[in-house]
């Protein structure tokens, strides 16, 4: 099987930042900036439900992306119009991202992996988790210095699934016009990751050792960018 697309991680895979930091720090920023609308504390409570099923959701929702259906589960439990809390949100990613969770560079390997992706004529993908616009994913590339980089997709809200659910992996290969396994998805959580196993991808697993558990092909970023060659042409696979 030749390999065509090449899915990428974001948070911890690329850029050495911790997502769950960076997500925590994002809300907590996000909720005192609607103060003028919402009591930050009541959005953040009301952010965290609607979210939920956004989340949860293994089929995902299709004909309507995950910004709309988060937006209009926050909307029902504020009794605030979408549209109000949608230009507020607005202004806040549009002003200055970088003392979120300030730091993060790219991880050793990050750079030689989408360089031997694009020269292996690889379609390229962040499959990040898609909760966020493209600016705030953008701010992320930035710091990894990849914000340059010719990306045939970028996994943002405007997506109808969620990781680690098979809909998301499956609305990867659609979007990206491929097959899944025509698909190596790389990445460093065993759980939200390798997942893309269960649409039949390749997956290649870059974080720290998980005794017990079946992470399958393993390696650095270097590692993986070494054996792309052979994974563009059909003469190595991922097991």
């Amino acid at each position: 099987m030749r390999l065509r697309a090449l899915l990428l991680d974001l948070d911890g895979t690329l850029l050495d930042l911790d997502g769950d930091w960076f997500l925590e720090e994002y809300l907590a920023a996000l909720s005192e900036w609607m103060a003028p609308v919402v009591d930050p504390g009541r959005f953040a409570e009301a952010l965290w439900s609607a979210a939920i099923p956004v989340m949860v959701d293994r089929a995902g929702h299709p004909g309507r992306s995950n910004r709309d259906v988060l937006w209009q589960a926050l909307s029902d439990t504020l009794q605030v119009d979408p549209a109000v809390l949608q230009e507020r949100f607005g202004v806040f990613v549009d002003g200055d991202l970088t003392q979120i969770a300030p730091g993060g560079a790219a991880r050793e390997g990050a750079h030689e992996l989408v360089a031997a992706g694009r020269a292996g004529g690889f379609k390229l993908a962040v499959a990040t988790m898609p909760i966020y616009p493209r600016r705030v994913v953008d701010e992320r590339l930035r710091r990894a210095n990849l914000q340059d980089v010719p990306w045939d997709l970028v996994a943002t809200d405007a997506m109808e699934s969620v990781k680690p659910h098979p809909a998301y992996y499956q609305e990867l290969a659609d979007r990206l016009g491929v097959s899944p396994p025509e698909c190596l998805m790389v990445g460093d959580d065993y759980f939200r990751d390798i997942a893309a196993r269960r649409v039949g991808m390749a997956t290649a697993y870059v974080g720290a050792p998980q005794p017990g558990l079946d992470t399958g092909p393993a390696g650095t970023l270097t590692d993986w960018a070494h054996r792309l060659p052979a994974l563009a042409d059909g003469t190595d696979w991922p097991a």
